[in-house]
């Protein structure tokens, strides 16, 4: 299979980011766009790059170069995470590569979350010029880091092989924080769920996702309080509960953080 070789150093200049969606009556579908482009596949398809031809999964991520047709053969509506990009100049020789298919497996949760984030930042309206570079500056980074960790994965075989005990233990571990986000989660739970060490559970996590498995449920349940804040009109105070950070203080805290706004910013933003 045809690699991607993408520099180390230096910061890719993102040219645009959504949430595309291909309704079913789009029929087959050739681009040849004039940047890079990746996608983080939600449905089932069938796509041809340059002359490699790829069966498409949910959870799946490809890469097409630059001036590249791409062909997409569809039988259902579908959406998918996009980041079009262009490689930094100058950048030296010191370079990864990515294959041009990539099975993501257990770790698409964390491709999810990080595109879904660069995708806000990139697109994110802001007060001033100063602001809107600064948040596109901060998406470029996250997005230059996740390429390395996505070449570490590949590296690791994370993406090429079948799921090991540990990876069946750790997607049930997932399974769980979905299904009981509202609920206090110790670690010591946790590794009962997916049968591994504290040890194990923890070394293995941060390699896979690139965080410790606190910061991941933080994550979720503040990606969950902005699905609520989106699509209900819950009071604040009960969606932190709802989401297992009932203490209002440090709820507000935590979302600031993550999304760069307070809830309540966020909540008058989607009205605006």
């Amino acid at each position: 299979m045809r690699k991607f070789r993408i520099p180390v150093n230096g910061r890719p200049e993102i040219f645009k980011t959504l949430l595309a969606h291909h309704p079913v009556d789009q029929g087959n579908i050739t681009y040849r766009s004039a940047t890079n482009a990746m996608h983080l596949y939600l449905y089932e398809t069938e796509i041809v790059i340059g002359k490699e031809r790829f069966s498409i999964k949910p959870g799946d991520m490809t890469i097409s170069p630059a001036e590249t047709p791409s062909r997409y053969f569809f039988e259902n509506d579908g959406k998918h995470w996009c980041v079009h990009f262009h490689l930094p100049a100058d950048a030296g020789r010191d370079m990864v590569a990515l294959p041009l298919h990539m099975h993501l497996g257990e770790a698409q949760p964390f491709a999810i979350e990080r595109l879904r984030q660069i995708v806000q930042l990139h697109n994110q309206p802001e007060s001033s010029e100063r602001e809107t570079r600064l948040r596109r500056m901060e998406a470029a980074n996250l997005f230059q880091a996740f390429i390395l960790w996505l070449a570490r994965q590949s590296e690791d075989a994370l993406l090429k092989s079948g799921p090991s005990h540990a990876d069946t233990g750790i997607a049930r571990m997932l399974e769980h924080i979905e299904e009981h986000l509202e609920e206090p989660l110790p670690i010591g739970r946790l590794c009962t769920v997916a049968k591994l060490s504290r040890n194990y559970l923890a070394r293995r996590f941060k390699t896979r996702f690139g965080m410790t498995v606190l910061q991941y449920i933080l994550e979720r349940r503040i990606d969950r309080a902005r699905e609520m804040m989106e699509n209900t009109d819950a009071p604040i105070q009960a969606i932190a509960a709802r989401v297992g950070l009932p203490d209002l203080q440090y709820f507000n805290k935590r979302f600031r953080r993550v999304t760069g706004k307070s809830p309540t910013a966020f909540r008058d933003s989607l009205a605006g």
